[in-house]
């Protein structure tokens, strides 16, 4: 594929898939490209991330802005069209404003929505086979959780595609608490700064250019630390047991 082509996509289109206002070939065609294309598709999250920036927008205007006392000032017909920049200027600002609070505000709004939700699944994994498969088509990489204990219920898979369209969102309960895990190649895992966000805590793990984005009422890893890429987990397994080593003997004489 031609990378001047692919990269170039026109605002107008990836507005028109977004809102759904392709025809079925043009919509099958585009996620062709998308598949294919790295850089598109980094081009449709970064507007993901802007619509999803301006939606999420809540409240008054910041108070910095007094938009009345603005658009007033451009009062009159002869200046009318500067009540459309100062519009346009508190428009930006505020959606700027949002685009910069969208990586703290994000896990809060995705782990109440999932709980809210009854923490369903879209997609579940009868057992590690399907878990292995899924990942492997998912990000490139087979995926296992080992050494899972009792009490960590691992209850199946969403997708949040407002927020990136390669992400995977794996739903979990530990001894009842729900604990969100996001997951995607470390190279286009959304921008989440781990801390504490008022009772939750969001904690990231890397594991071989995998990266997993837990937000969980507990302090501590549940989740994503039991992953394991399955083929070094399966050469363990193979991998026999190492002999006691035997205490020197020493001459005492």
């Amino acid at each position: 594929m031609n990378h001047d082509e692919s990269s170039n996509a026109a605002p107008l289109e990836l507005d028109r898939y977004l809102d759904g206002q392709m025809s079925p070939a043009e919509h099958e065609a585009f996620e062709t490209r998308l598949r294919d294309d790295a850089d598109l598709r980094h081009q449709l999250t970064l507007q993901q991330r802007v619509d999803s920036a301006i939606r999420s927008l809540r409240g008054p205007i910041p108070s910095g802005i007094d938009i009345e006392r603005v658009l007033a000032r451009a009062g009159g017909p002869r200046f009318r069209w500067r009540r459309w920049v100062a519009a346009a200027i508190v428009v930006l600002v505020a959606s700027v404003a949002a685009y910069v609070l969208w990586p703290q505000a994000m896990p809060v709004r995705v782990y109440a929505r999932e709980v809210d939700a009854g923490m369903t699944p879209a997609k579940v994994c009868a057992n590690d086979a399907e878990f292995r498969r899924y990942t492997e088509e998912r990000f490139g990489k087979a995926l296992t959780l080992a050494d899972v204990p009792p009490g960590l219920e691992i209850i199946g898979w969403k997708y949040d595609y407002e927020i990136s369209p390669t992400m995977s969102i794996l739903l979990a309960r530990d001894h009842g608490q729900p604990i969100v895990l996001l997951i995607d190649l470390k190279r286009r895992m959304v921008p989440i700064e781990p801390g504490v966000y008022g009772k939750l805590h969001v904690m990231r793990h890397d594991l071989r250019g995998v990266s997993f984005i837990e937000i969980s009422p507990k302090r501590c890893l549940s989740v994503a630390k039991r992953f394991r890429l399955a083929s070094e987990y399966d050469a363990e397994l193979r991998a026999p047991p190492e002999a006691p080593k035997r205490p020197a003997i020493t001459n005492s004489n």
